[in-house]
């Protein structure tokens, strides 16, 4: 059983946005993998110029601790290097 999980392109449609769904179902999401699952860490890819998603992660209670460079091709994870970590 994998002991992480990985959350990517959390999209809210342009009708809902700004009612807490995106807030609601990523700290849900979190819960379900850290409590039933068990899951020890879990990552939610954001790219950091992106305010509102930033914004969304602050009102799911979540907080930054890394930024990191990932490269992949083809399917491949091809270069993986972190780029600050955040106290």
């Amino acid at each position: 059983m994998p002991s992480e999980a990985l959350i990517h392109d959390i999209v809210t449609g342009d009708r809902f946005r700004g009612m807490g769904i995106g807030p609601f179902m990523v700290g849900r999401l979190a819960s379900l993998l850290l409590t039933e699952y068990r899951l020890l860490r879990i990552i939610i890819d954001v790219n950091v110029r992106n305010r509102p998603s930033l914004r969304m992660m602050d009102k799911a209670g979540l907080q930054l601790s890394q930024q990191t460079l990932y490269i992949s091709a083809f399917g491949n994870l091809v270069l993986q290097k972190v780029l600050k970590d955040y106290p």
